[in-house]
């Protein structure tokens, strides 16, 4: 209960009758009730806050307490721990103890620009930059600061995340964050609708974390208008143009820049190198040059876009298609900050590059023999037509080369134990050439005597691993010559008037029994004929078996597939094991055999031919006469 006072009980006791003064004695109680009330109201408040100050330590200072403790062991773990996964020109880390420091006096060595960077202004002048445009950043009004007090001003901005509006960017705010409420034990009633409040301790997340810190940094530092963003958005153009700046000071960026862009076509040229005489050989009267794309060079219309062009011409390492991309790249653009440069070669035979070649061959030559079978194993997972690096045309003509080959005793095929090499015999030198020996597959792991030719054009590879070794591309000479056994047209195949080569080399041989002084059939058959149609039908049967034996592999439904082929399918991880590698090529064989069969019928029929009147009379069921006229 609430006694009235004193006064106010006195003047409402003396009331009797008419009231004269009503606004009086109204006055008195109401005073009188007011200091009592406001009196009672206060003794409840701090009645109410005297329970609130017993709890608020437990349930909101503490935990305050223990984020801002747990913020600081965060930082202090993260300013002790080493960093980690930074090198050179890896600059973006959220590592505390990567980060460079006001007292360092270099810049640490990682700021500097990567091998493959060339940058205007060194990592070397960031330090005295930095020192000017933080003095400028934290400056009120114009009134500069020193740099100590700068430092200080800036890294509390930094951590409050608070600092003055510039460009219509807020600052982010957000140092501490409450992630959960407060509701007192102390005050378990909802004074608004009366219902019990379940009690819960506050929750505080302060944001000091070293990643934290820095997204706020970088948020300082691109402030619109102010002394880092002023220093970080100027471009090339800007910096070409340099208002404000003296004729002097231009002229010395504009030769900067033109040195630096030596520097950076130098330095993307591409890693892969080129071996200056396997490219004379592939690419006659061609040496190494360098194709560059760029990305948009902001200097249209500028004296400096002039200078770079004129160091592109004045390169003679440096392709046209190079100055055409340059033209093409220019523009003006203004917010161009940076220019890439791609560096490659033209379209050069991948024969031409050492850097891949070399490797592969050292790599091989250092294997001991009894390892050279594991290195192979598994290493080919494609049938040898889609392994060899050659086209179709070729590989049949190589093909018919080797059954030629044979036929006139141009090829030699060693004896057991096998430990030569298979050779072929040039005719341009009259020497006889060898094969890569050891081949990729050997005999030892032969499963038809019939395997060499397989075997032999699998050993390419080697040969082109091989091809820069002194003399450079006498390795793949030997494959030059066994397509030139059949074609010897060094482009496209032969055709038109441009005559096989291996017509003149059958009319030689079933001529005289020899296509080269010395030189017999490897084909006993061959060999034992005595005369021109005695040779050429001993070619067609041997030429025949072969065919009958390359149809044994033939999928069915081909072209020649014999009925019921030995290894026309290959059903069973048994059988596979159990093919012929000559399986591959069995195709490539049909058509040669039936290629050579046809020429050397069409052979028999010009020796057998008469000449009438300056006219050719091929001896052929239907017989057809080209008229003479010379060349025209």
């Amino acid at each position: 209960m609430v006694a009235l006072a004193p006064n106010v009980d006195a003047v409402l006791g003396s009331l009797r009758g008419v009231m004269t003064n009503a606004d009086q004695v109204l006055t008195t109680a109401l005073d009188g009730f007011r200091s009592t009330i406001r009196r009672q109201v206060y003794a409840m408040a701090s009645a109410r806050l005297a329970d609130v100050f017993a709890v608020i330590g437990a349930e909101l200072l503490i935990p305050l307490r223990d984020a801002l403790s747990e913020a600081q062991i965060v930082v202090e773990n993260a300013q002790a721990e080493p960093p980690t996964d930074v090198g050179l020109a890896r600059i973006a880390t959220d590592q505390y103890a990567a980060w460079p420091a006001d007292a360092d006096e270099l810049v640490p060595g990682r700021f500097a620009e990567a091998n493959n960077e060339v940058l205007l202004i060194s990592s070397s002048a960031f330090k005295q930059r930095y020192e000017t445009d933080l003095v400028k950043a934290v400056a009120v009004g114009h009134a500069l600061v020193p740099f100590r007090a700068a430092v200080d001003e800036a890294t509390t901005r930094v951590i409050l995340g608070t600092w003055q509006t510039t460009g219509g960017v807020l600052a982010p705010d957000g140092l501490l964050e409450r992630t959960a409420n407060w509701v007192t034990r102390a005050l378990g009633v909802d004074p608004d609708t009366g219902r019990s409040r379940v009690p819960s301790v506050a929750q505080f997340d302060v944001h000091t974390r070293p990643a934290e810190l820095l997204d706020r940094a970088r948020l300082y530092v691109a402030r619109p208008g102010e002394a880092f963003h002023d220093f970080i958005k100027v471009s090339l153009r800007d910096y070409v143009q340099g208002v404000g700046a003296p004729e002097s000071e231009l002229a010395a960026r504009r030769r900067d820049i033109a040195a630096k862009f030596d520097e950076a076509l130098s330095l993307a040229r591409p890693l892969a190198s080129v071996n200056d005489q396997a490219l004379t050989q592939l690419h006659p009267s061609q040496q190494v040059e360098y194709r560059y794309k760029f990305s948009e060079v902001p200097f249209a219309g500028q004296s400096v876009a002039d200078a770079l062009a004129d160091r592109l011409r004045s390169n003679p390492r440096i392709d046209q298609a190079s100055k055409e991309n340059f033209a093409r790249a220019l523009t003006d653009e203004d917010s161009v900050a940076r220019i890439d440069i791609f560096g490659s070669y033209p379209n050069y035979s991948p024969l031409a590059f050492d850097s891949v070649l070399k490797p592969a061959a050292q790599q091989w030559a250092e294997i001991p023999a009894p390892a050279r079978l594991q290195f192979w194993r598994y290493r080919r997972s494609r049938p040898l037509a889609a392994s060899l690096p050659m086209g179709e045309a070729e590989r049949r003509t190589m093909t018919a080369g080797w059954l030629l080959g044979q036929i006139i005793g141009r090829i030699q095929i060693p004896e057991s134990p096998y430990s030569d090499p298979v050779r072929i015999f040039d005719g341009e030198t009259g020497k006889w050439l060898s094969f890569p020996n050891p081949l990729l597959t050997p005999p030892s792991q032969f499963i038809a005597p019939y395997d060499w030719l397989p075997a032999v054009l699998e050993g390419i590879l080697l040969a082109i691993a091989q091809s820069h070794e002194p003399p450079v591309m006498s390795s793949l000479r030997p494959y030059r010559v066994l397509r030139g056994l059949y074609d010897a047209n060094s482009q496209d195949p032969a055709s038109g008037i441009v005559p096989l080569s291996v017509v003149g080399l059958l009319r030689e041989f079933i001529l005289t029994g020899s296509s080269a002084p010395g030189l017999g059939s490897r084909i006993d058959s061959v060999a034992a004929a005595r005369t021109p149609a005695d040779r050429a039908a001993a070619a067609e049967d041997w030429l025949s078996t072969v065919r009958d034996t390359s149809a044994e592999y033939l999928a069915p439904g081909g072209a020649g597939a014999a009925d019921g082929g030995a290894f026309a399918t290959i059903a069973t991880r048994l059988k596979a094991s159990k093919t012929p590698i000559f399986r591959d090529l069995a195709p490539d064989v049909f058509w040669a055999t039936e290629a050579l069969t046809g020429l050397i019928r069409d052979v028999k029929g010009i020796l057998e031919s008469r000449t009438e009147g300056g006219a050719t009379v091929f001896g052929t069921a239907e017989q057809v006469v080209i008229p003479e006229g010379g060349t025209f």
